[in-house]
C-alpha cells in the first residue's frame, strides 16, 4: 500500500492541507492519516472513497489494482454497521446456544456412565465438537464486536465449522458401520451425503473467500442451501427419534445443536453476499 500512501501525501501537499486537517474532513484520527501514509494501515473501503472526495481526486488516482486488491482482501468484509450488527448477532445466538448446552451437559453429567450402550456414547461424540465449536465461534464473536472478520477469517471460521463438522460425521459413520447401527441402507447413503456436502463446503470456503478478485457466489448458495436441506432432515430424525425414546436427555442435545446448525450456512450465504457486493464496488470498472 506504499504508493496508496504516497498518493494520498502528494496530493494533501498540493492542496496545501495537514494531516489534521484532513482528519477532520474525515471524522478520523490525525494518526490514522499518517498511518495511510506511511502505509502501515489503510481505510475501508467507504472511507477510501471518503478520502478521495476530500482530496478532489478519484479513487483511481489514489489506488492502484494491487492497492484495491489488498484493500478488499485485508479490511472487514463488513462495510455497513448494519452488516456488523447481523454477522455479530449471528456468531453470538450461535455461541450462546452452544454454550447453554455446554452448561445442560454439565448438569446432566450423571446420567451418563461407564456402562452406557453403544449409541448413547455415539451421542456423546457431537458434544465434543459443541465444546471445540463453541471456542470457535467465542472467537468469532469478539472478532466481530471488533470488526474484524476479514474475507480470510471468515473462510477460516467456515472451513473449520464445516471441517469439524465432517470429522464428526465421519467418526459417527465409520463406528456404526463397524457396530452395525444402520437400520438401513437409506440413513447410510444419507450420512455420505452429508460428508461429502461438508467435505465441499471446506473447499468452498477456502475458493470463495481468499483470493482478490470477483468470484461468483452462486456456488457458495447452492452448496450451503443443500445443507441447509440435510441439517432440516436431520433435525427431523432426531425428533422422531425422540417421539419414541426414554432417553430424551441424550437426544435433545442433538436437535439443540441442530437448530444452531441451521443458523450458520445462513450467515455464510449473507457474508458471501456482502463480500461479493464489496469487491463488485471495489472493482467495477
Amino acid at each position: 500500500m506504499a504508493e496508496f500512501g504516497e498518493n494520498i501525501k502528494r496530493i494533501r501537499e498540493e492542496l496545501g492541507m495537514t494531516q489534521q486537517t484532513l482528519a477532520e474532513k474525515l471524522y478520523v484520527t490525525r494518526q490514522a492519516v499518517s498511518r495511510w501514509e506511511n502505509g502501515s494501515r489503510y481505510p475501508d473501503l467507504l472511507t477510501a472513497r471518503k478520502l478521495s472526495q476530500a482530496l478532489g481526486t478519484g479513487l483511481d488516482d489514489l489506488l492502484s489494482d494491487d492497492d484495491m486488491s489488498k484493500l478488499v482482501k485485508n479490511n472487514p468484509v463488513t462495510e455497513y454497521p448494519v452488516d456488523k450488527r447481523v454477522t455479530t448477532a449471528f456468531f453470538a445466538v450461535m455461541l450462546t446456544v452452544y454454550s447453554f448446552r455446554i452448561l445442560w451437559l454439565a448438569v446432566n453429567l450423571h446420567n451418563f456412565s461407564l456402562t452406557m450402550s453403544t449409541i448413547e456414547w455415539l451421542f456423546l461424540i457431537p458434544q465434543v465438537t459443541m465444546i471445540f465449536l463453541t471456542i470457535v465461534f467465542g472467537y468469532s464473536t469478539v472478532m466481530s464486536v471488533k470488526d474484524r472478520i476479514t474475507p480470510k477469517i471468515a473462510g477460516l471460521i467456515s472451513a473449520v465449522f464445516f471441517g469439524t463438522r465432517m470429522l464428526e460425521r465421519l467418526f459417527v459413520h465409520f463406528d456404526s458401520i463397524s457396530q452395525k447401527l444402520y437400520p438401513d441402507t437409506k440413513m447410510m447413503i444419507y450420512d455420505v451425503c452429508v460428508i461429502l456436502f461438508n467435505l465441499a463446503a471446506v473447499i468452498i470456503s477456502i475458493w470463495y473467500f481468499t483470493g482478490d478478485r470477483t468470484k461468483n457466489p452462486i456456488p457458495v448458495y447452492i452448496l450451503l442451501c443443500v445443507y441447509f436441506v440435510f441439517e432440516v432432515i436431520f433435525m427431523i430424525r432426531i425428533i422422531k427419534l425422540i417421539l419414541f425414546s426414554d432417553e430424551m436427555y441424550i437426544l435433545m442435545s442433538s436437535i439443540t445443536v441442530a437448530v444452531a446448525d441451521l443458523l450458520f450456512p445462513v450467515l455464510i450465504c449473507y457474508l458471501a453476499f456482502i463480500l461479493n457486493r464489496k469487491r463488485k464496488r471495489a472493482f467495477i470498472t
